[in-house]
């Protein structure tokens, strides 16, 4: 019993994650955000994430001054390409965003996935204990003598 409550805590850690439309002026420190980058923003930003970037993930550091400054965590190019950066901070014009989404926990999904796991591993643990998982032990002959 005691796995399966381990078990659930763990995969509500993990969670589903979704992300919402926010207005840029609305970023608040902490929040992960997920900026998609106007071209000329791009072009702005080259000489720090390098060329044709048009998503960056991060988090929200600080407003810094005209816009604000994220640590990122990677950055799609117009290719498709993602690149991890590993938390480089940057900073990113209000301007140069074209939209923001805020990651925020799926609530909902996250209690449906937690629940499929507990059922499923106390389905495993009840097959285990009746034998449907195979026999226990170091195995003899089944032939009878």
């Amino acid at each position: 019993m005691r796995n399966r409550v381990v078990l659930g805590l763990a995969s509500l850690c993990l969670g589903c994650h979704t992300y919402s439309a926010i207005a840029v002026r609305d970023l608040a420190v902490g929040n992960d955000v997920k900026l998609e980058i106007t071209p000329d923003g791009g072009e702005h930003l080259r000489s720090s994430v390098g060329p044709r970037a048009t998503v960056i993930d991060g988090a929200v550091v600080r407003k810094d001054g005209d816009g604000w400054l994220i640590a990122v965590a990677d950055v799609v190019r117009d290719n498709g390409v993602n690149e991890l950066f590993h938390g480089d901070q940057i900073h990113v014009p209000a301007d140069a965003i074209a939209t923001a989404q805020i990651k925020r926990l799926d609530t909902v999904k996250s209690l449906f996935v937690a629940g499929a796991i507990g059922v499923g591993s106390a389905l495993v643990a009840h097959g285990s204990a009746d034998g449907i998982a195979g026999p226990r032990g170091g195995g003899g002959s089944t032939t009878p003598k």
